[in-house]
């Protein structure tokens, strides 16, 4: 028991250190010295900026990017604007566009011919959220850094851009109009870009420009409170994720990207208020965007490109950088150590044998985490679906404590059976930690060779175990207390960096931070098997499973919304111009009370149908009374050789979507004169067009039986429409909810 008991202390220990290191910095006040950055003098513009919901294309929006206007002129910038119809293609079945309004601030250098530094944020919402994080706490940053830097008159070897894009949330639009086509970006030579996805937690900064070899070495110098792992920069590589980022880095321009994702559950929701946001993590994101934009504006020349180096921030203390080469040096070092303990390890041949059962006992440590990761999202009840989940995102916390507890009971109740030897044979917390620590080695080997800025994770945990192995066999006395420190500064590191994967993929895909449990008890290796040799294990492990069982059911049984976090709905009200038919819709997985009963109050029955033109394949739907609809003009034009050409506008409507369904291919497509990818065939190609009212077009080579299915969407009621019955507290619109949106279709067909 006093071993298990050493264990689980030194294990909270290193949990305890972790939550320290992952909270943000406290907010600075507004009354410190004018040359430090303060999230309180910044939340002034969060307060401005995050009032309403202002998404690209509306009045809202219009008047934010005045008041930002106002405001850049002010701090002295020199400001212009961009206006420009901006389309990107996020896949080739789905094109975003719109007509968008850049601001563009520069405050000059000393060297007008430098490669110019870009600091960048978004001032756009999403639909139906105020945005006060995303991103108007990366507005509010990026003016309140440009406010200290002219206050502390630091040096400025080359001008800084000061660029606000407008139309991020509808697809990366105001990034893709600069980065390709202001004459600007073609003196561009390092990028900071400042974005959310919650209100609360750390400022990350996660995604590197290519070839980041100097530039992080300029990070570690410059930044003071530093959060990053190139791990992060690795698994956002190979997500479907964007941000204004990614125009510039694929372009190959230098730069960071930085973000805080805690509280996620108020991301591009309706409770996005200035008074959600964590002013911690606003002063967070800020102090980073300032270290590093003026260590870029002083340094003389900007980092070179060199290979991509290994990083990772130790306890928000420093930044540890090395290239990717010494991760061969890492492997060597714990190898070696390995190899000594197994040579000197006897009987040898029965060590090998309980080692090799202790690397296949570290194989089910992993999958038994992961199989409990995915078994309490089950037992949640919650979807996967973003909008769905948000009861889970908005108990996140109690997810992460019960996935901790579960993980650690399987840690358990997998060594008790498989990892704890039988003494007489061999050292009995040696052997199967050797097989541990050399599982641990050859994920270190394949990630070296596979992914070397991912080998991190892993590497360092197994140097880290292998030495606390070799102390606690070598120095007498000494051993445990000096293998026991190793352990749980080594296991807080890794719980530290696992708990930004959690918040990045956890609600979704529990399974990878649960899995990456086994990577967290590895510096604990020779604590671990002496622990699992009692009678004790079994029952605590079964304890803290059940523990995790008991946060589960919490979650699935608690009132789905609160005041603070209230549960979503989206209710449409559809009018089709086709057949002069009205619908109430919603989706299919709503099914909350007020839903519910929103739709059962027309006395009509509840059916399932598509709506193409909305996108999604299937929607909860009720008849309704007929309103007066405003209409789309919408011509379309047979050209020769089978091309169409479509041109719209509907001034009234913030939205337009364009759906062309064919069973044939279709090809030479063009939005607005941008030539993208068409879809495979059968693929129906979607365009998202925002502020319709300026005018749309496009054309396209299509066959005959092409069909164009489009939707207006109009924000407000309709009035002549039943109103909507009041929302208690804990229950909120979400998105496009409370619209009007006018469909309808027409056959695109050859003339004759």
């Amino acid at each position: 028991m006093r071993s298990l008991i050493g264990f689980l202390a030194a294990l909270g220990l290193a949990l305890f250190i972790a939550a320290l290191t992952i909270r943000p910095p406290s907010p600075v006040s507004d009354d410190t010295e004018a040359t430090a950055f303060s999230a309180e003098r910044a939340m002034v513009d969060v307060r401005q900026i995050g009032q309403v919901a202002h998404p690209t294309g509306t009045p809202e929006n219009d008047q934010v990017r005045e008041t930002l206007l106002r405001r850049m002129q002010q701090l002295g910038l020199e400001v212009s604007t961009q206006r420009a119809d901006a389309v990107f293609t996020r896949r080739p079945d789905f094109v975003a566009g719109g007509q968008i309004e850049n601001l563009i601030g520069v405050l000059p250098g000393d060297n007008p011919t430098a490669p110019a530094v870009v600091l960048m944020s978004h001032y756009d919402s999403a639909v139906g959220s105020p945005g006060a994080a995303d991103d108007a706490a990366g507005v509010a940053a990026s003016l309140e850094a440009v406010r200290v830097l002219l206050a502390e008159n630091s040096p400025r070897r080359r001008d800084l851009i000061v660029l606000i894009t407008d139309g991020e949330e509808q697809g990366l639009l105001g990034a893709e109009a600069f980065f390709n086509r202001h004459p600007l970006s073609q003196r561009v030579g390092a990028v900071v870009n400042l974005e959310t996805r919650g209100a609360a937690g750390r400022a990350f900064m996660f995604e590197t420009g290519p070839n980041n070899g100097a530039m992080m070495n300029l990070y570690a110098r410059s930044v003071r409170e530093p959060s990053t792992t190139s791990l992060a920069a690795f698994l956002y590589s190979i997500l479907p994720n964007d941000t204004d980022f990614s125009h510039s880095r694929d372009q190959n321009i230098a730069g960071f990207n930085i973000a805080f994702i805690g509280e996620p559950f108020h991301y591009h929701s309706a409770t996005a208020t200035p008074n959600a946001l964590d002013q911690g993590s606003l002063q967070h994101l800020g102090s980073q965007a300032l270290d590093l934009t003026r260590a870029l504006l002083a340094t003389d020349d900007l980092p070179e490109p060199r290979p991509n180096a290994v990083f990772s921030d130790i306890f928000g203390l420093f930044t540890l950088t090395y290239p990717a080469w010494v991760g061969w040096a890492l492997v060597a070092l714990s190898g070696v150590g390995l190899l000594g303990l197994f040579i000197r390890s006897q009987p040898r041949a029965e060590t090998i044998r309980v080692a090799a059962v202790g690397a296949l006992g570290g194989l089910l440590v992993a999958t038994a985490c992961g199989a409990l990761g995915l078994g309490l999202l089950w037992l949640t009840g919650s979807p996967t679906d973003f909008i769905m989940n948000r009861p889970l995102l908005g108990r996140l916390d109690v997810f992460e404590l019960a996935m901790i507890c579960a993980c650690v009971g399987a840690v358990l109740l997998v060594s008790r059976y498989m990892l704890r030897g039988r003494s007489g044979l061999y050292r009995p917390h040696e052997a199967p930690a050797l097989g541990l620590l050399s599982l641990g080695w050859v994920m270190s080997v394949a990630l070296q060779i596979l992914a070397p800025e991912a080998a991190i994770i892993a590497a360092w945990p197994t140097l880290i175990g292998t030495v606390a192995l070799l102390t606690a066999r070598r120095l007498g006395d000494l051993a445990w207390p000096i293998a026991t420190a190793l352990g749980i500064v080594g296991s807080a590191w890794v719980i530290g960096v696992n708990h930004g994967v959690f918040l990045g993929v956890g609600a979704t895909i529990p399974a990878a931070p649960a899995a990456l449990t086994l990577l967290a008890i590895l510096p604990l290796a020779a604590l671990l098997m002496p622990a699992v040799r009692g009678r004790s294990t079994v029952p605590v492990g079964i304890g803290l499973v059940a523990l995790a069982v008991a946060g589960g059911l919490w979650i699935r049984w608690a009132p789905s919304g609160t005041p603070e976090r209230p549960v979503p709905t989206l209710a449409l009200y559809v009018a089709d111009t086709t057949d002069g038919r009205a619908r109430l819709a919603t989706l299919p997985a709503m099914r909350d009370p007020w839903t519910v009963a929103w739709l059962g109050r027309e006395g009509t029955p509840v059916q399932t149908i598509n709506l193409p033109a909305l996108g999604t394949s299937s929607w909860q739907t009720v008849a309704a009374s007929p309103v007066a609809m405003p209409r789309p003009t919408i011509v379309v034009t047979a050209l020769a050789g089978g091309r169409y050409r479509i041109v719209a506008s509907d001034p009234s409507a913030r939205e337009l979507r364009l759906t062309l369904v064919s069973d044939q291919p279709m090809s030479q497509v063009s939005v607005m004169g941008h030539p993208v990818n068409a879809p495979a065939a059968g693929t129906p190609l979607v365009v998202r067009w925002a502020d319709p009212g300026q005018g749309f077009a496009m054309s396209f080579v299509a066959p005959a039986g092409t069909t164009l299915h489009w939707a207006a969407f109009h924000d407000g009621w309709p009035d002549d429409a039943r109103a909507l019955p009041r929302r208690e507290p804990d229950t909120m619109p979400f998105g496009a909810s409370d619209s009007l949106v006018v469909t309808g279709q027409l056959a695109i067909t050859p003339p004759g």
